[in-house]
């Protein structure tokens, strides 16, 4: 799931306004700050938070644990 946490943090612990991230994705500002409120970003805004972070695009998901249930032989 994505963790949208880490995003948040990128930019604040960065200190990039958010205008010169939207730039670089070639998106609005508007646009930005609407799909970070809402939570509704796309795969190629990942990619492009990812790339201008210099983080793999992995880093900025939660990767949810399945559990197994296991048999115990008799």
């Amino acid at each position: 799931m994505l963790n949208y946490s880490k995003i948040h943090s990128s930019i604040n612990y960065q200190r990039t306004a958010k205008s010169t991230l939207a730039k670089f994705m070639g998106i609005a500002n508007s646009t930005l700050l609407d799909r970070l409120e809402k939570e509704n970003l796309t795969p190629n805004d990942i990619e492009r938070i990812a790339d201008f972070f210099g983080k793999p695009i992995a880093y900025y998901f939660d990767r949810e644990e399945k559990q197994q249930a296991y048999k115990e032989n008799d």
